[in-house]
């Protein structure tokens, strides 16, 4: 393992792929496609919708089992819990159809988002010991402060710039941190 400039570079592509796949392609998707699709279907102002109970009992186990495992030092199990939590987000999302539901029937289109938007609340609230920076973002494109560890209620939210959190890391990249990396430090 390489440390350079904050980045953690691990041998056999562990990090290339979870930053892709976890961050970038679960977590930072599933952000960036809620809070587009809001910003373009509903002017930049989350729905005043109503959040799935069945989600609101998944968040508030989330938030214990997450708690728990810190306090054990399991960072790594806390992690999974989390991704495991967003993976399912991904497929609420798919499965609510929120492009068709827009046109069809509004009212389920907007439980749907506030839906959504509540799981990002959250997850950007539980995984703030983890990812403080993207935590952060996703308050400032919310415009809301978390300042408790627990569920915070969804209310609707007047979106800020919108960007994407994570880029794509490619390993040609990486390969060529690890050479320059290798470099510096025959010289020193």
């Amino acid at each position: 393992m390489l440390l350079k400039a904050g980045m953690l570079i691990f041998r056999g592509g562990e990090f290339i792929y979870s930053h892709n796949s976890e961050l970038l392609g679960a977590y930072g998707n599933f952000v960036n496609r809620t809070l587009k699709f809001v910003e373009k279907s509903f002017d930049g102002v989350t729905p005043n919708g109503h959040v799935d109970n069945a989600v609101k009992g998944k968040i508030g186990k989330l938030y214990q089992e997450v708690g728990t495992l810190i306090e054990q030092a399991q960072f790594k199990l806390a992690i999974e819990a989390v991704f495991h939590c967003i993976r399912f987000a991904n497929k609420y999302f798919d499965k609510q159809k929120p492009w068709i539901q827009v046109k069809e029937n509004r009212r389920a289109c907007e439980d749907s988002l506030a839906t959504c938007v509540y799981m990002i609340v959250n997850f950007a609230q539980v995984l703030f010991p983890f990812l403080p920076f993207s935590s952060e973002a996703i308050q400032r494109m919310l415009g809301f402060k978390g300042e408790k560890w627990g569920e915070i209620p969804y209310t609707t939210f007047t979106l800020r710039k919108i960007y994407p959190l994570f880029e794509r890391i490619d390993v040609e990249r990486i390969e060529e941190e690890v050479t320059r990396l290798k470099e510096s430090s025959e010289i020193a």
